[in-house]
């Protein structure tokens, strides 16, 4: 469970930004982005990032294309149950 927590609190504390003081030393209002992406998401850990995301896509779009072959072979079928009821009403 260390490790599951470990993952929560990297991908919490990647997500999250802190209130930082103001130019004026007030402190409140929206977050500063004056800083890197993110102390704990290094330049490695978001090309990571990037790649799982792109992997990610092309199974999603790859899995998109069989089910559109899938239904336009549902959609040929159909059309030809159509046309035998079609010749079977005259």
């Amino acid at each position: 469970m260390g490790k599951l927590e470990n993952q929560h609190s990297k991908l919490v504390s990647g997500t999250q930004r802190t209130q930082r003081p103001t130019d004026d030393g007030a402190t409140g209002g929206p977050p500063s982005h004056r800083g890197s992406l993110d102390d704990s998401l290094d330049a490695l850990d978001f090309a990571d990032l990037l790649a799982e995301v792109q992997n990610n896509l092309r199974g999603i779009d790859a899995k998109t294309g069989i089910l559109i072959s899938r239904l336009d072979l549902v959609n040929n079928r159909l059309g030809k149950h159509k046309d035998g009821l079609s010749q079977l009403e005259q």
